[in-house]
């Protein structure tokens, strides 16, 4: 959580590299969604992950130490949390899916060098 909140940080505060000429309007669109939605999934995976171990009962240990519950065991938010975590782990992959299909279709079809553009 603590890296995407500072990978969120650096492209907030970096120059993003302009697309070419040759990028048409949809593919900027569909860019522009695909990332935004995966910089959200990877706040929103764990963060319902948390709540529901939370909710469960079930403490998280970092290293040494155990992250605090902030919910009392409650098996209905435990339950609700589970099903945004899962359904959250699909979107992501759907997302991934996406993001290397723009790859290939950029370096292959489009014979852009895209990887220079990576922030």
């Amino acid at each position: 959580m603590i890296l995407i909140i500072f990978r969120i940080f650096c492209r907030i505060f970096s120059q993003i590299p302009s697309h070419s000429k040759t990028t048409s309007y949809f593919s900027i669109i569909v860019s522009k969604y695909v990332h935004t939605l995966l910089y959200f999934f990877m706040i929103v995976m764990p963060l319902s992950g948390y709540m529901m171990s939370s909710a469960s009962g079930k403490a998280i240990k970092i290293i040494f130490f155990d992250v605090p519950l902030i919910f009392t065991q409650n098996k209905s938010l435990a339950f609700l949390y589970n099903k945004i975590h899962t359904s959250s782990s699909y979107i992501i992959t759907i997302l991934i899916m996406l993001h290397v299909l723009g790859t290939f279709k950029h370096l292959i079809i489009d014979k852009e060098n895209i990887f220079k553009r990576i922030t």
